[in-house]
């Protein structure tokens, strides 16, 4: 615990000074639970608030970190007499809430493994994800949900009194944190990870999401996504700041009064919901901190956050096997900076459009593999010096500044020889005025190989979208070896339940054309 702590103390200290991490790494631990040894060692003698939010009973509730800690003891306490023991998966459906809160710490301090799902699942795809998960108990507050589960109103009974629990020894590389992908390029797999590549690899999170003790930060992601562990979980809670659990009913509409009424200074939120609040916003608010991760960021977003709210939105990248590993830092803002504990390199490989963005971190990989319906495990590939494809592809370089994301192995291809980044295409179209977001897919033709075709959603207030225009407009600014053959505008991008675009329907659609 020591050194971990120590390591938490260094981030952030350090927050706007990178040149003096460089050779940070992540702390050594052998029996490290972030549950016990770090957040109740630190809840002990904490009486900020740790989470404020909704609960199961309907009401509002801002909860201390003491309270929190007893409150999931008594959790740990109950699931203990009914049997769970270390290693024992735990799927959890529920809406976000300071109750979760108490779930996941009581399930993660006796070793169990927290695998939360998307609340509100079609039920044809919560069980899949049961089939894959093969969980000894399942954690619900919804009727209707899967046969057997518990009741979360049960488990949690909000008091102050702390419980002593028997010792356990719980090594730091055992199983505490199950997470789905989003299953944008096929179907959704289960990413385990243990306390050493989540809660202690997070750290790189903490220092690009630069909490501190006391701030309010709230994340725009739902319980079942990575994204939710990194920023609505494991980082404020080991800064020391006060999550504060969106509302299913917050949505752009209601943001602005919502962060305005509960004092909110950082927000994390993927691209579509920042357009979305944007494009209405009334710039009542001031923010310290804006964050973004998953797709690439435009320049006008950027513009209008900047524009609105005073704050320069950062962008990070990072995946559901890992933590965030790349990031824009307050300190270095306008280029891609390698997160502490994190190694990056740039590799061709034969036969690739592109070189490989590869990062080595941890010994033996970022995470502890995919879990297979069988119950063993997929582990993640290594080359020889011990990295692992990201599945990205990116050029130029980290020490001048020059690193561009140009987007996934499945989406990245060559036209005409030329390499075509989809995302970046993207770009181009959203700095049109008449164009609100777009989408980039190849389609095959029968003299010309692969070509960029574009789906677009017209930005409102467009009257008269000219289809003609816009492509010519994107053409000019293109290589000339590259041309967008055709656009279609559509009502909107489809999307996961996680608001990544699904690129694999618009192919579909370009290759019936």
């Amino acid at each position: 615990m020591q050194s971990f702590a120590a390591a938490r103390r260094t981030l952030m200290a350090n927050y706007d000074h990178p040149e003096r991490l460089t050779d940070f790494c992540f702390p050594e631990v052998v029996n490290f639970n972030w549950a016990r040894d770090w957040f109740d060692f630190y809840a002990a003698s904490c009486s900020d608030i740790a989470a404020a939010g909704p609960s199961l009973s309907g009401t509002w509730r801002e909860v201390s970190y003491r309270l929190l800690k007893s409150t999931s003891q008594e959790v740990s306490a109950v699931l203990l007499r009914d049997g769970v023991s270390p290693g024992d998966r735990i799927m959890i459906d529920m809406t976000a809430s300071v109750d979760l809160y108490a779930v996941l710490l009581g399930i993660l301090r006796i070793g169990g493994v927290v695998i939360p799902v998307h609340h509100g699942l079609h039920p044809d795809a919560l069980a899949e994800r049961h089939a894959v998960a093969r969980p000894s108990r399942v954690i619900s507050d919804r009727g209707g949900g899967l046969t057997g589960a518990l009741g979360a109103d049960t488990l949690v009974r909000w008091h102050e009194t702390s419980r002593q629990l028997p010792d356990l020894d719980l090594s730091a590389d055992a199983p505490a944190f199950g997470c789905f992908t989003s299953g944008t390029t096929g179907a959704p797999k289960l990413a385990l990870h243990s306390n050493r590549s989540h809660s202690v690899a997070h750290l790189a999170s903490l220092y690009w999401n630069r909490l501190d003790v006391g701030q309010r930060h709230l994340n725009i992601s739902s319980p079942g996504w990575a994204k939710f562990f990194w920023s609505s979980f494991l980082v404020p809670l080991t800064a020391g700041a006060t999550v504060v659990v969106r509302p299913e009913w917050l949505g752009p509409a209601e943001f602005e009064d919502f962060v305005a009424e509960h004092d909110v200074s950082s927000v994390c939120a993927p691209v579509v919901f920042l357009r979305e609040t944007l494009s209405r916003a009334s710039g009542s608010i001031r923010l310290d901190d804006l964050t973004s991760v998953g797709e690439i960021v435009p320049e006008r977003l950027r513009q209008d956050a900047h524009r609105a709210w005073g704050v320069r939105l950062r962008e990070g990248f990072g995946q559901t096997e890992a933590t965030a590993m790349l990031g824009e830092l307050a300190a270095r803002p306008g280029r891609w900076s390698v997160l502490p504990g994190y190694r990056i390199e740039l590799a061709m490989a034969e036969g690739e459009p592109a070189p490989r963005l590869n990062f080595g971190a941890l010994a033996g990989g970022s995470f502890l593999g995919y879990l297979r319906e069988d119950g063993t495990l997929t582990p993640p590939v290594l080359t020889p010096a011990g990295m692992q494809w990201t599945g990205d592809y990116a050029t130029g370089a980290l020490t001048d500044g020059t690193l561009r994301l140009l987007g996934r192995g499945d989406d990245v291809f060559r036209s005409n020889g030329h390499l075509v980044a989809p995302a970046e295409l993207e770009v181009l179209f959203e700095r049109h005025p008449a164009v609100r977001s777009a989408a980039v897919v190849p389609a095959e033709t029968t003299d010309r190989g692969l070509v960029p075709v574009a789906f677009v959603v017209a930005d409102h207030g467009s009257e008269a979208f000219d289809d003609a225009e816009v492509l010519r407009w994107v053409n000019e600014r293109l290589p000339g070896e590259v041309d967008v053959v055709s656009l279609t505008v559509i009502e909107q991008l489809p999307r996961s339940i996680n608001g990544k675009i699904q690129r694999s329907r618009l192919s579909q659609a370009a290759y019936q054309k």
